[in-house]
């Protein structure tokens, strides 16, 4: 081999970096999907093509060379670059179409993300939308996977690897049917402690409403000893904001949710917010997206619309860094 365009194909570069990540050429192979005979044949023929030994077969597995080893992280280097550029053009393809891919939390999707689009028609009418809903932890991880161009997520500190903005700043409140105890206080309270002791009905683990409300019952510095379980008691654990509400007016407990997702029930009496003394329920709505696949056409035009409109029952945000 004497020059960059004679290298081995890919999924010999990536039999390589799979046998000597798992010391195992059957193991190898049946990640890939091949017979370990093909496999262990693909092997010699890339050794051969190199010109460099790579791996030492013993009774006790599979094991790089010196030489292997370097092998291994460039050829790991290539595959990533060639993800990159499969995943990039793949980017470029959905754009060219007008195809704009957008993953959002649950809150923003149902209640914020109907008027954001019904904005974007103006700006780009030939955008067609495809919308993944997700709890923030499954949005970020859509984002990575490169099955969205654009996220939004709730709650408090932004994805690590992603870059974000936030785009307005929202808030959670607890709601109980008007019968309960809490609602009859004069103003409609409780505490920290009385939340924390009461079965709730709560969002799963990854959601941003569940974030917010793990750190308003235990904000950071405080003294209490670090948790190995949330710090309440889940009566219900339900995906969606809609169950939950269901659940409240059935009587199987308080809720923390948004007032966006509250605010029609509050509106005509059949739930009624519930002040907590003290507790932090505020949180932020974010853009997130990849560092190497930033905000372009339809995907830009949206984070603009979402930048710039204030929903009723929360404070907008400029849109910042």
């Amino acid at each position: 081999m004497t020059s960059p365009w004679e290298l081995p194909d890919l999924v010999s570069l990536r039999l390589l970096v799979e046998i000597l990540d798992r010391s195992s050429i059957g193991a190898a192979a049946r990640q890939l999907g091949i017979s370990q005979p093909a496999a262990s044949e693909r092997l010699r023929a890339l050794e051969h093509r190199l010109g460099v030994q790579l791996c030492v077969r013993s009774p006790r597995g599979v094991h790089p060379t010196p030489a292997g080893t370097l092998v291994r992280d460039w050829a790991a280097d290539v595959l990533s670059g060639a993800e990159r550029l499969a995943t990039g053009v793949a980017a470029l393809r959905a754009e060219q179409a007008g195809r704009l891919r957008v993953a959002a939390s649950l809150t923003v999707a149902e209640h914020l993300f109907p008027g954001w689009v019904h904005a974007l028609r103006r700006t780009a009418p030939g955008a067609v939308v495809h919308l993944e809903m997700a709890n923030s932890t499954e949005v970020a991880a859509a984002l990575r996977a490169g099955r969205c161009d654009l996220g939004f997520i709730e709650g408090g500190s932004p994805p690590r690897g992603l870059h974000s903005r936030t785009v307005l700043h929202d808030r959670l409140t607890v709601v109980v049917p008007p019968d309960h105890r809490w609602a009859k206080r004069r103003p409609p309270r409780t505490t920290p402690e009385e939340l924390a002791a009461t079965p709730l009905v709560v969002r799963e683990e990854g959601s941003g409403t569940r974030e917010v409300l793990e750190r308003a019952l235990h904000p950071p510095g405080s003294r209490t000893a670090p948790r190995a379980a949330p710090p309440f008691r889940a009566a219900l654990e339900l995906g969606s904001t809609r169950a939950i509400t269901a659940a409240v007016l059935a009587g199987e407990g308080p809720a923390v949710i948004s007032v966006l997702a509250a605010a029609d029930l509050l509106g005509r009496g059949e739930l009624v917010a519930v002040d907590v003394a003290g507790a932090d329920l505020s949180r932020r709505v974010r853009a997130v997206w990849r560092e190497d696949r930033p905000p372009a056409g339809a995907a830009a035009a949206l984070l603009a619309i979402a930048g710039r409109t204030a929903p009723p029952g929360a404070a907008r945000q400029a849109p910042r860094p």
